[in-house]
C-alpha cells in the first residue's frame, strides 16, 4: 500500500513521491477513488509501497490513540492493552483457531 496525506478538499498526495520530487495524486470522494488511473499507478520509480505490517502497525496505534481521546483511557493502560494483545491480533486465522 501506498500512504497519502490529505492536501485540500479531496485530493490526497502520495508521501513518498513527494519526498522524491515526484506529483502523484488522487482524489477520494464518498470513501471512493476516483479517476482513470489507479492509486498504484504513476508513481516515482523509486517509490514502493509501504510493507503490510507497517500498515497494520500503524493501525493499531491510530486505535490506541483513539482509545485514549474518547474513552478518557490513560495512555499509559491504552498502551499495556495494545502491547498485551498485539500478538493474538495478527496471528492467522488458523493459529487463533489452535489457540
Amino acid at each position: 500500500m501506498y500512504k497519502f496525506f490529505r492536501t485540500k478538499g479531496d485530493e490526497y498526495r502520495c508521501c513518498r513521491c513527494k519526498e522524491l520530487g515526484e506529483y502523484r495524486a488522487i482524489r477520494i470522494i464518498n470513501d471512493t477513488v476516483v479517476g482513470r488511473k489507479s492509486p498504484e499507478e504513476g508513481h516515482h520509480p523509486d517509490c514502493e509501497p509501504l510493507p503490510e505490517a507497517a500498515v497494520l502497525a500503524a493501525k493499531v496505534d491510530r486505535d490506541m490513540r483513539h482509545k485514549v481521546r474518547t474513552h478518557g483511557k490513560r495512555p499509559r493502560d491504552a498502551f499495556n492493552n495494545m502491547t498485551a494483545s498485539v500478538a493474538k491480533r495478527f496471528k492467522t486465522s488458523d493459529e487463533q483457531v489452535h489457540s
